[in-house]
Formats: C-alpha cells, sequence, structure tokens
C-alpha cells in the first residue's frame, strides 16, 4: 500500500498528447500486472482520459476509443481500482518523468525504469500457429493478436 513505482515511456513513434496520456496509462498496468499487484489508484491530470475510463465522457474518435478500449480491457485485470483527475500541480512526478529518455544519466536510470515503445499498444501484428511437421503456408497467417 502506498509503494509508488517510476515508470517512463519513450515513444519511438509519432503520437497526441492524449495518446500518450493513454500509452502511459497502459503501460502502468502492464507493469502493475507483471508485479502481481491487484489494486491500482490512479491519479491523472488529464481530465479527457478520466473522463473516457470513467464513463463519464466518449471517446469519438477511432485510435482514442482503441486506446480507451485497451485501458479498460488492462482494467479488468485488477480486482479492484480508483481513478480520479488531479491538479496538474499535483502531477510533478509524472511530468519529471515524461521528460526522461533512454539517453538519461546512469543515475537516474536507477530510480526509474525507461521503456522504449516503437509502435502504438493499439497496433495489431499478425501471428500464426506454427506447429512441429507442419508445413509453413503464408496463406495461413490469418489470426491477429494485440500486443499491449
Amino acid at each position: 500500500e502506498g509503494f509508488k513505482i517510476y515508470h517512463a515511456i519513450v515513444f519511438n513513434f509519432k503520437l497526441t498528447n492524449n495518446e500518450a496520456e493513454y500509452e502511459a496509462l497502459a503501460g502502468g498496468l502492464r507493469l502493475a500486472q507483471a508485479l502481481k499487484i491487484s489494486r491500482v489508484s490512479i491519479k491523472s491530470d488529464s481530465s479527457l482520459i478520466v473522463g473516457q475510463v470513467t464513463g463519464n465522457m466518449e471517446a469519438r474518435e477511432g485510435r482514442m476509443a482503441q486506446c480507451k478500449d485497451l485501458v479498460l480491457a488492462l482494467l479488468k485485470g485488477f480486482e479492484e481500482f480508483k481513478i480520479a483527475q488531479i491538479p496538474r500541480a499535483e502531477n510533478a512526478d509524472a511530468d519529471l518523468l515524461s521528460k526522461l529518455t533512454q539517453y538519461a544519466p546512469e543515475h537516474v536510470s536507477k530510480l526509474a525504469r525507461v521503456e522504449i515503445l516503437d509502435r502504438a499498444s493499439i497496433e495489431k501484428l499478425e501471428v500464426a500457429a506454427i506447429t512441429a511437421g507442419s508445413q509453413f503456408d503464408r496463406s495461413n497467417l490469418v489470426g491477429r493478436t494485440t500486443i499491449g
């Protein structure tokens, strides 16, 4: 309880500020799941993200709706979650983390985990199961999985 993890994400692709907010939230949720955390408390200075996740605002644009759906799917993996909007002034830790890059000095990178993303979490990749003894045929590549 009350445990903080500092996690920065470097984006090697173009995205909007709102998409970056969703990517940061999704990255934090994935990290919490990997650490077997069952309850999370989310604090964001983005009224848009908080409003869309709570259902008080609609996500109209295609990519924003996909980002929201991804976060909602990740949240289903927790026993309990709370999300609240906080003033930007109270979100100084997040603002500091947003300025980190993969080139952060070593003493800084020891305090915060820096993750590098090459593609958006909502992008899909084609995959196919290949079993021993089966012949590989590109026409069998029909399955899709979401990375994230």
